[in-house]
């Protein structure tokens, strides 16, 4: 009992098909731990532990540099150095960090740590546009003294503007938190990003293509185009653009511009989002080592056929 000996254990893939897996084993029959499986594990009781205890996932979001001071029960500040191990606090910034690729997740933290950390404390303790009369975080609207600006008494029953009401409370300027503020900078400097000058060689098209996070408006400023996308229920919708006339493609739809022109035509291209996360389908498709039987088989045509298009999409 006291030697190591092989064992073989046969399991049913339910095909049919028995699937054999020699393991050396000491004293017993059980096959060793892998890594993998203890990974899967720790993940697995992370996920369920801080959500059995409340008090637990209180005690991971705390500022843990403030708690260390002797007045540790009177917390003050902004809470910046606070540190949470719970999954919700690690990814807040983005929503899931699974969501984009680890470059995208690095540039949106490395934007955040300087718009919480650095760009809206300089704008709060120099009081810019006295910011130090408001909260620093709130999303209320304050009037020039500090105080909340009461917006019901200026709106009707069906939310419209009323202007007499807006008139009597008189011209007193509205003012919006720093963090406030600054989120709509930040939103409209996104937006701005998000404009692309586009130019169409005659006999150009521009490659199937769809954008997961974000819907596309097309502007055409010079030439003629025919645009086109396929919605869900495989149904092609085209239009051929003149100068001044715009098109906008839904989010997640695969769709294409070609100049079947003489002479080029420009566009201008905004995307609803700052990650539009654009995936070419021609390239993801023949350009990321799926098997050419894989790609025959689906596309119902042979190996050489494959080939010939890998070949073509390689050319510079």
């Amino acid at each position: 009992m006291g030697k190591n000996y092989i064992a073989i254990a046969k399991v049913s893939n339910g095909f049919g098909l028995d699937l054999s897996e020699k393991f050396r084993v000491s004293k017993t029959l059980k096959p060793p731990i892998r890594h993998t499986h203890f990974f899967c594990l720790l993940c697995l009781s992370w996920l369920l532990v801080p959500n059995v205890n409340i008090n637990f996932m209180d005690l991971l979001d705390i500022s843990h540099f403030s708690y260390s001071t002797p007045n540790r029960f009177r917390l003050h500040g902004l809470g910046l150095a606070a540190i949470g191990f719970d999954w919700s606090s690690i990814c807040s910034f983005l929503g899931s960090p699974l969501a984009s690729p680890w470059f995208a997740n690095a540039n949106v933290a490395t934007g955040f740590s300087i718009f919480v950390y650095v760009i809206m404390p300089i704008a709060y303790w120099s009081n810019l546009h006295k910011a130090r009369r408001f909260p620093i975080f709130s999303d209320d609207l304050f009037k020039s003294n500090g105080k909340k600006y009461n917006i019901s008494t200026i709106i009707d029953s069906n939310f419209h503007l009323d202007k007499e009401a807006f008139e009597h409370e008189g011209p007193n300027p509205l003012y919006l938190s720093t963090m406030f503020a600054m989120s709509y900078v930040n939103g409209f400097a996104c937006l701005s990003a998000t404009l692309v000058h586009v130019l169409f060689f005659h006999g150009n098209v521009w490659e199937c293509e769809h954008d997961p996070r974000a819907a596309e408006l097309l502007f055409l400023v010079s030439g003629s185009l025919q645009v086109g996308f396929v919605d869900t229920k495989r149904t092609l919708y085209t239009q051929n653009l003149q100068p001044g006339d715009m098109f906008i493609f839904p989010k997640g739809l695969i769709h294409y511009q070609y100049n079947s022109q003489s002479v080029s035509a420009t566009a201008i291209s905004a995307f609803g989002s700052a990650n539009a996360g654009t995936v070419s389908i021609p390239l993801s498709l023949f350009s990321t080592g799926i098997d050419d039987v894989i790609l025959a088989k689906a596309f119902k045509t042979d190996t050489y056929t494959i080939k010939k298009i890998r070949s073509c999409l390689n050319k510079p």
